[in-house]
């Protein structure tokens, strides 16, 4: 609407403009039309005179000198031309006008040469003929006639100048063109005269032709001068009766015929020269006063018209100036009342739509149709407020529980890395206990077995004494029966039995002694039984806290605590051996100290042996029986022995799968550690950068990224500029180092919101550098090269926000890949 109104008010202003412009140019017409008119009169007015003072020159054909009245009429007729000219010059200087600007130089030139010839002319005038300059007349009659034809064609281009728009003007200008035109044919034909006159001859049959041509020239021109006489006004029409009067009826047209019979017969004129001339002078200026008369006319309309544009422009002016102040007074209440209004309610929702709250809404400024749009404004304002306020509250609501988010992550992730880092730790300690005790196990089996194999032999190697001492006994036996056969040799025989008796014993304290052996090594290996059980129960335990990763440890620890069960039962069952033998060996010692005792009793009565020998018989007896089971005892102890090595053998065997499960266990622990480290850094980077500054980052990368080359020139520069220690580490051509740079940090910067993925291409990355070469203070230097590339590529753009962004997320890119390096290296 208000496009239609402007377009409306310039339609309105263009269309005064345009009849201001009109008016203008007619007044500017008209003005030049007055101008015209009067330059117009004022060169008929010149040309009178000019062609007066012409005729008066004439008199240079006569004989005797001019008297003082045609003198003073000469000087007259000459300041008229003189003053007319300057007018002329006046009146027609500055004007755009080419056609009569091209005539004036010809004027000029022609008013010169007459000016020249003037001194000459008024000096003849007052000499008779014989003291003239034959040649001064002609030369007179040339110089005026080209002055008449320059004035006659400057006010041919002057009235051909005047506008033509106006009836009434352009009828005026005919009939004073028409008038003129008479009075220059009737001038001619009496130039032609009054020169035969002055001369005093008559016309030749061509003279004669020539002024009848000229007589009917007159006529025509006569009778265009009466029709447009015709309706013109009464002071010309009075003019115009006149000039008829005074030239073309009665005695004036009676003369004249009779002087152009008189000269076409050559007869005597019957009107002298002197007459002729004022005659004539007084007859033609009606003519003259005809078209003064028109040229009144035509000087009144002009300045009529002039008046009337003047009028017309001044009407214009003021219906301008009243369109003006109307279009004024319309555009103020447009935008006063309407576009003010409505710039204002625009202002307050661009400014609302941009979410400035504090623009002011003038509800109660306006008592019209924008009231309730202001109103409207006002409530929108108020809601947005509203909304807004939600909007900060559900933000500051959104950061803070992100805050809370990033702080649970935080201490979540360090409550689990204690967590599972102590219980790793302890899984990892117990799996280093249980592999050296798994590896103290084999050892002490293999030791165990060992030592059972020799207390094996032990026991065999006694077993066999055993039956020596069996057989001896037996021996014993078949002596005493013979004790009495052989009285003689009883002293020889006790001694021996004594020295037997003696070596026997020594022999059964070295069993004895050996089935101690024995009891201790049996003691150690239920130490060792129960200490297996003992760390078996505790792997158990241990891999129960594992969960699912110590299930297979819990499987081999199992079978550790049931070997070690079985081979508690197996010492059990050989220290219950063992004691049996260590009795067995504590009778045959008592046996054989009694054996011993009777030798000796023998050896120091052996009167008594005879008496003794059926009781020597029962006790020889009852030591073959006892010496019988110490052999079976031995026997059992070698065959427990036996199974005691074997056992070890199988606790050694145990102890060497508990020991590859301990291995295996150390292993799964160190990937254990692997991928909790893993999650935690994935966890870390979750909340070491928020969600705007990975906004942030992103939108700013996006900008340095469309650099290419020129970014990625920018930081190597800046780098070796800073750090030239580092230079060694890159090849001499940097272009696909440079591709590499921008690829690398559009890889991080696009999983910035990925944890995983980005721990993922930063770890592999930071193994890279590893290789490279790269150490912790390099990481310093390539930070701060970073930042100053980004602050060269953003400008203005990198604002305190990006910088913090940037450096919260090099902080974490460098940590990754520093705390890569760093277990690498371990």
């Amino acid at each position: 609407m208000c496009t239609t109104i402007l377009a409306m008010a310039m339609m309105l202003l263009a269309y005064a403009g345009n009849a201001l412009l009109d008016a203008r140019l007619q007044a500017r017409q008209a003005r030049d039309a007055v101008t015209l008119t009067r330059a117009s009169r004022q060169l008929l007015g010149t040309i009178l005179p000019t062609r007066l003072e012409r005729g008066a020159a004439l008199a240079l054909g006569g004989d005797a000198s001019a008297d003082p009245e045609s003198l003073k009429a000469y000087a007259t007729n000459r300041d008229a031309m003189v003053a007319g000219f300057a007018s002329v010059q006046d009146l027609l200087r500055n004007r755009d006008l080419p056609s009569v600007t091209a005539t004036m130089a010809r004027l000029n030139a022609a008013q010169d040469a007459v000016n020249l010839l003037r001194p000459r002319i008024d000096e003849a005038l007052r000499v008779p003929k014989p003291k003239r300059d034959p040649a001064l007349l002609p030369a007179v009659l040339t110089a005026f006639q080209e002055l008449l034809d320059a004035l006659t064609a400057t006010t041919d281009a002057v009235d051909s100048a005047i506008p033509r728009s106006d009836a009434i003007l352009q009828h005026y200008l005919v009939l004073k063109r028409s008038a003129w035109a008479t009075r220059v044919a009737i001038g001619n034909v009496a130039l032609r005269v009054q020169t035969s006159l002055a001369a005093g001859t008559s016309w030749s049959l061509p003279e004669t032709v020539a002024a009848a041509e000229e007589r009917a020239r007159v006529q025509s021109a006569w009778s265009s001068t009466s029709e447009a006489a015709a309706q013109s006004s009464d002071a010309v029409r009075s003019a115009f009766e006149k000039a008829k009067r005074s030239n073309f009826e009665g005695e004036a047209a009676e003369a004249a015929r009779a002087i152009f019979d008189a000269l076409s017969q050559h007869r005597a004129s019957p009107i002298a020269f002197q007459d002729l001339r004022k005659r004539n002078s007084v007859e033609q200026m009606t003519i003259v006063d005809l078209a003064n008369a028109a040229l009144a006319e035509m000087v009144a309309r002009a300045e009529s018209l002039a008046a009337e544009a003047d009028g017309v422009l001044l009407h214009s002016a003021a219906a301008l100036l009243a369109v003006l102040l109307l279009v004024g007074l319309g555009l103020m209440a447009l935008f006063g009342g309407v576009l003010r209004p409505l710039r204002i309610i625009a202002t307050a929702m661009r400014a609302l739509t941009g979410g400035d709250t504090a623009v002011a809404v003038p509800v109660r400024a306006y008592r019209n149709e924008f009231a309730p749009i202001m109103v409207a404004v006002q409530a929108f304002r108020d809601n947005l407020i509203r909304t807004r306020d939600l909007e900060a509250g559900a933000e500051r609501a959104r950061l803070d529980a992100d805050d809370q988010r990033r702080d649970s992550l935080r201490q979540m992730a360090q409550r689990f890395e204690e967590a599972v880092g102590g219980m790793i730790g302890s899984v990892a300690s117990s799996a280093n206990a249980l592999q050296v005790t798994a590896q103290t196990m084999t050892a002490t089996a293999t030791q165990t077995a060992g030592q059972s194999t020799a207390v094996a032999a032990a026991a065999e190697r006694a077993s066999s004494k055993v039956n020596t001492v069996a057989a001896a006994a037996e021996e014993l036996g078949t002596s005493v029966q013979e004790i009495g056969r052989q009285a003689d040799g009883s002293a020889d025989l006790a001694q021996r039995a004594a020295a037997e008796a003696d070596r026997t014993a020594a022999r059964v304290q070295d069993l004895s002694s050996a089935v101690d052996q024995i009891g201790a090594v049996v003691g150690l290996i239920s130490s060792i039984a129960e200490q297996t059980n003992l760390l078996a129960l505790n792997a158990t335990i241990e891999a129960a806290r594992a969960g699912a990763a110590g299930r297979g440890f819990a499987v081999v620890a199992s079978e550790v605590k049931a070997l070690a069960a079985q081979t508690a039962k197996a010492t059990d069952e050989i220290s219950g051996q063992i004691a049996q033998v260590q009795a067995s060996t504590g009778q045959a010692v008592e046996a054989i100290a009694a054996i011993t005792a009777r030798i000796r009793e023998i050896n120091g009565a052996a009167t008594t042996i005879a008496a003794a020998v059926e009781e020597q018989g029962a006790a020889t007896q009852e030591i073959v029986r006892n010496v019988g089971q110490a052999a079976t005892g031995t026997g059992e102890v070698t065959t427990t022995m036996t199974g005691v090595a074997q056992a070890a053998e199988g606790t050694g065997l145990a102890a060497s799968q508990v020991l590859a499960a301990a291995s295996a266990l150390s292993d799964q622990s160190d990937r254990l550690t692997a991928e909790v480290e893993r999650f935690l850094a994935s966890v870390r980077v979750s909340y070491a950068v928020s969600a705007a500054q990975v906004a942030i980052v992103q939108r700013s990368f996006a900008t340095v990224q469309a650099l290419g080359d020129t970014a990625a020139e920018l930081f190597y520069g800046r780098l070796f500029d800073i750090a030239p220690q580092v230079r060694s580490l890159f090849p001499d051509d940097m272009t696909a180092q440079k591709r590499k740079l921008v690829a690398m940090l559009a890889l991080a910067v696009a999983n910035l919101d990925k944890p995983e993925a980005l721990v993922a291409a930063v770890r592999d990355l930071g193994d890279r550098h590893v290789g490279y070469g790269a150490l912790q203070a390099h990481f310093e230097a390539v930070g701060a090269a970073l930042l100053w590339t980004l602050e060269q590529g953003l400008g203005p753009d990198f604002t305190p926000e990006v910088r913090e962004a940037w450096t919260e997320t090099y902080r974490v890119i460098a940590g990754l890949m520093t705390m890569t390096g760093a277990a690498k290296a371990a």
